[in-house]
């Protein structure tokens, strides 16, 4: 039996990645300051995290101070006996990335001194990929692709309400995945002419699909049939001949086009692009996506939903990818989605992680400036379809290196 503390830090990542790598692990001692109202909510975060994997949390520890050593370091004898006399046969692991330096300090004099022989202390360093062994002999304890997306999100407080997410090593997977997968010829279709020769037609297809879709900003049903305004740019025949072949629309003459159902017209209207980025991350081997990803933080009286169109769980990291199939050519709506992306991807990844911008229409320079101040990816117009390289190009920045 193995036991790990966990000094809790705001980022719990580090907290618990040592704690589930190691499978013999059952019981946990979490140590936290608790004149830090933020560190106790990530206190009773992780103890929740803790309980839906059945890995027992046995004590927690309410430190007197963040920085007074002395105090800091009678704490972490008295724990360090404690856990000696309670649990003599077992190995005790040091997790010392979070808390205040003379936290870690403390309670790694603290083991090392009173239990040399049946104790040492972890670095995670989330960001190379690491979980250093520190001791004279070093080492370090392997660095694998522990954490599931669900995982990801729970331990970010981010409750999900639905959303299909795929696990690459299961191979049963819910109804709305095969949709996805009967829909993938024509999805792909739609990603290399929408965003190249028929750039027009996408402009089309969100006006129709808008006007046909009940909203809050309507009172009226599902609406299939639109007419097509005589006085702006036909959509071409041959674009449309391939809707109606795929059963996305079931007419369409020169002055009105029917969906073929509410699905269709969603579908059409921008959620293939979310589909095609969901196929491309599948492709790419990733471990763990999730689309359409919708739900609320647990951590907020905020009664909102946030939805996440793509998120792609890879070796512990994280990539979240926003589809845009509006025009953002004005500059100010462009960096307007850039802030919001930047802002919702933060809360779920802090530090670490990566967030894309995929969009049909073409970004203007003031756009691409902004994203690349807040280091998010942009893939625009013709580079949509170089989704699946940038993918793997991420992939492997997050894997471990060989060692």
């Amino acid at each position: 039996m193995q036991i790990h503390i966990n000094i809790v830090s705001h980022q719990l990542i580090a907290n618990i990645l040592p704690t589930l790598i190691d499978e013999q692990s059952n019981l946990v001692v979490l140590v936290y300051t608790a004149n830090d109202p933020a560190i106790s909510d990530k206190k009773k975060t992780l103890e929740r995290f803790y309980k839906q994997r059945s890995i027992k949390v046995v004590k927690t520890v309410e430190l007197s101070s963040q920085t007074e050593y002395d105090q800091l370091l009678s704490q972490a004898e008295t724990l360090a006996t404690d856990l000696q006399s309670e649990y003599p046969a077992s190995q005790i692991l040091l997790n010392a990335t979070g808390g205040t330096k003379p936290m870690t300090l403390a309670f790694a004099e603290a083991f090392n001194r009173l239990l040399p022989n049946n104790s040492f202390s972890l670095y995670t360093d989330t960001h190379n990929r690491c979980i250093s062994i520190l001791s004279k002999q070093g080492g370090s304890l392997p660095f694998t692709s522990t954490l599931s997306l669900k995982d990801y999100l729970q331990i970010h407080d981010f409750e999900v309400k639905s959303g299909l997410i795929l696990n690459k090593n299961i191979p049963n997977q819910p109804s709305e995945y095969q949709d996805v997968q009967t829909r993938k010829n024509l999805t792909q279709w739609l990603a290399a002419n929408l965003t190249n020769r028929h750039q027009y037609e996408q402009s089309f297809l969100n006006a129709m699909a808008t006007r046909s879709l009940p909203s809050k900003f309507n009172n009226h049903s599902f609406q299939p049939t639109q007419s097509i305004d005589a006085s702006k740019r036909k959509p071409s025949p041959e674009f449309l001949e391939q809707l109606l072949q795929h059963n996305m629309i079931s007419s369409f003459d020169e002055n009105h086009i029917t969906f073929s159902s509410e699905q269709s017209a969603r579908y059409l209207g921008g959620i293939w692009l979310e589909e095609y980025a969901f196929l491309e991350a599948q492709a790419a081997g990733a471990h763990y996506i999730g689309l359409s990803v919708d739900g609320r933080w647990k951590n907020t009286n905020s009664t909102v939903k946030n939805e996440f169109d793509l998120l792609v769980v890879h070796y512990n990291q994280i990539l979240v990818i926003e589809c845009k199939t509006a025009n953002i050519s004005d500059a100010g709506k462009g960096q307007e989605i850039i802030n919001k992306l930047n802002a919702l991807s933060k809360k779920l990844y802090g530090p670490f992680g990566q967030s894309l911008l995929l969009s049909t229409q073409k970004a203007q320079p003031e756009t691409v400036d902004r994203a690349k101040l807040e280091k998010i990816d942009v893939l625009a117009a013709k580079s949509v379809t170089h989704l699946r390289d940038s993918i793997s190009k991420w992939m492997v920045r997050v894997a471990p290196p060989e060692r």
